[in-house]
């Protein structure tokens, strides 16, 4: 079981290397690509798993924090106090007190806040791919997709007001809504981070008080209010670039959409987009071997690289 584990890792982080070559083959050579915050709730329980995102992806994001219930530098890992007790059942004041931070100290400095667990894993040559291409363009200038149309009424403000909002993730159907599911994390822009944390914003206006660990549907319910749904971040072949379960589920569904949604269940393989930016992956070692194959594939078989895939 574990050795067919560790293939469909394999395969999976194979097929997201097809993307990355893509994607810097396309690279901005002005350098004035979109700017992106990582923000990793953690615990100092769990400070290992940050040091092997910064060993790996978290390096690669413009900007990191981890906001964890004791600093470590060394790591970006912030004591960031919050409402109420250090649980995981209360991970939605964690989350509020996360947005918060980054509005008060760095809104200006980054265009996307992307807020995720420690059981993340980032493509972050993909991410920074997504966010400059065309469909985020699109978005960013009034198209609403076929999600917003549900709720037109609310979400056509956005054809024509500026700067709009968006936010990114893996929609998930929950009764007649949907959210963006944390398990790979979601992004905000700066102009839905600003709604959500200025002064007199909703995260001070909705939910103040709520201890729960639903922060992703909380999220979705706040941007609700003010017409903001989560886009569409499939890529033109149907598939998620948002992957909210591990690789090594590959053979679920990608989730049960009520068909108003025109969103079809993909199977297999054909849930990865070869271009995905996101997936949760709670395994550290798969992390390190994801960020082998990824990126180092040709030393793997080169023999200038130690890790042993099958072996880690």
């Amino acid at each position: 079981k574990k050795k067919e584990d560790q293939t469909v890792v394999y395969n999976v982080a194979r097929m997201i290397r097809t993307g990355v070559k893509k994607a810097n083959s396309k690279k901005d050579i002005s350098g004035t690509s979109p700017r992106i915050l990582c923000m990793v709730y953690t615990h100092s329980a769990a400070h290992s798993r940050i040091q092997a995102i910064v060993n790996t992806w978290g390096s690669q994001c413009d900007g990191f924090f981890a906001a964890s219930n004791k600093t470590d530098l060394s790591i970006g890992a912030i004591n960031l106090l919050h409402q109420g007790p250090e649980v995981y059942s209360n991970m939605w004041q964690k989350v509020r007190s996360m947005y918060a931070y980054a509005y008060d100290h760095y809104l200006e400095d980054y265009d996307y806040f992307h807020l995720c667990g420690d059981d993340s894993f980032i493509i972050v040559d993909n991410f920074k791919a997504f966010l400059g291409g065309d469909q985020i363009n699109r978005l960013l200038n009034g198209h609403i997709d076929s999600i917003s149309k549900m709720w037109y009424a609310s979400s056509k403000r956005w054809e024509t007001e500026r700067p709009r909002p968006l936010l990114l993730g893996t929609p998930l159907g929950v009764g007649n809504h949907l959210f963006p599911q944390g398990g790979g994390g979601y992004t905000l822009n700066r102009a839905a981070l600003r709604l959500l944390a200025q002064e007199g914003g909703l995260l001070y206006t909705e939910l103040q008080n709520h201890e729960d660990s639903r922060e992703d549907l909380f999220i979705a319910s706040l941007m609700g209010k003010v017409g903001t749904y989560v886009s569409d971040t499939r890529d033109e072949t149907g598939a998620f670039r948002y992957i909210c379960y591990e690789p090594r589920l590959v053979h679920r569904r990608s989730g049960k959409y009520p068909s108003r949604f025109n969103i079809a269940p993909r199977y297999g393989y054909a849930k990865f987009s070869n271009e995905t930016v996101a997936m949760h992956l709670k395994d550290m070692n798969r992390v390190l071997s994801m960020e082998e194959v990824i990126y180092r594939m040709d030393d793997m078989f080169s023999g200038k690289c130690d890790n042993d895939f099958y072996g880690a």
